[in-house]
């Protein structure tokens, strides 16, 4: 018997063959359900070791809004790895949009308005310098 499952008998080595074929080629990138973001990336709810030393001087020292520095923090951790990733930007400026909705009472169009004015500001270099971000 030739093939990689040798020590197969012939009919499950075609029943094998068969099956592999029928199968649909996976796509590129994370597959449905996958949680890989939540658990790593953006929306991942926890801060590296490193990263919370950061938190507590921006939450204490400069006074910034707690959900703020969180938000900050991650996105500096994204971009590093990937700079030009629009994703991730879109997604600060959406949850940016949907903290100052909540507390300033910004309405459907407003809302939008702030956060494409977000985007905006972070896409085109405004807020370019990661170290001071």
């Amino acid at each position: 018997m030739n093939g990689r499952h040798s020590s197969l008998p012939a009919r499950l080595q075609d029943w094998n063959t068969v099956s592999a074929r029928r199968r649909p080629k996976r796509k590129r990138g994370g597959q449905k359900g996958n949680q890989n973001a939540r658990k790593h990336g953006f929306y991942s709810g926890t801060l590296e070791p490193s990263q919370w030393d950061e938190y507590w001087y921006a939450v204490t020292s400069e006074r910034v809004d707690p959900q703020i520095a969180f938000i900050r923090i991650k996105l500096r951790a994204v971009l590093r790895q990937r700079p030009s990733n629009h994703r991730a930007l879109a997604q600060t400026a959406g949850l940016l949009a949907k903290l100052y909705a909540s507390r300033f009472g910004f309405r459907g169009n407003d809302r939008r308005i702030f956060s494409r004015l977000v985007l905006d500001a972070l896409e085109n270099g405004k807020i370019h310098d990661l170290e001071n971000l």
